[in-house]
């Protein structure tokens, strides 16, 4: 797989990553909050390849568009993962690593 395939699956598995991190607290059942992570970020990556065909010296790239919709598939195996990990806000994070 060329190296841009790779860079596109990486940023889109962090997108999805980041998503996941930011819905933690929604009160839906898992599968929804799997399916609205997975959706928007497949439609975020579909919409930025459409908006580059209108683009001088970009095109449409059905190969990134595929590669940003498996990378939005990684996070999916997280939420059978989730009921045995619990994400930490930044602060209480950090304050671990205060001198006491």
């Amino acid at each position: 797989m060329p190296l841009d395939k790779w860079r596109h699956l990486v940023a889109y598995a962090v997108l999805a990553g980041t998503l996941v991190y930011a819905t933690d607290d929604w009160l839906l059942e898992r599968r929804w909050t799997v399916l609205a992570v997975v959706f928007a970020t497949v439609l975020y990556g579909i919409g930025i390849e459409v908006g580059q065909s209108f683009l001088p010296s970009r095109y449409f790239s059905l190969g990134d568009a595929l590669a940003n919709i498996v990378g939005a598939l990684l996070v999916a195996p997280w939420y059978l993962l989730r009921r045995y990990v619990t994400f930490a806000g930044v602060q209480s994070w950090l304050r671990r690593f205060r001198p006491s």
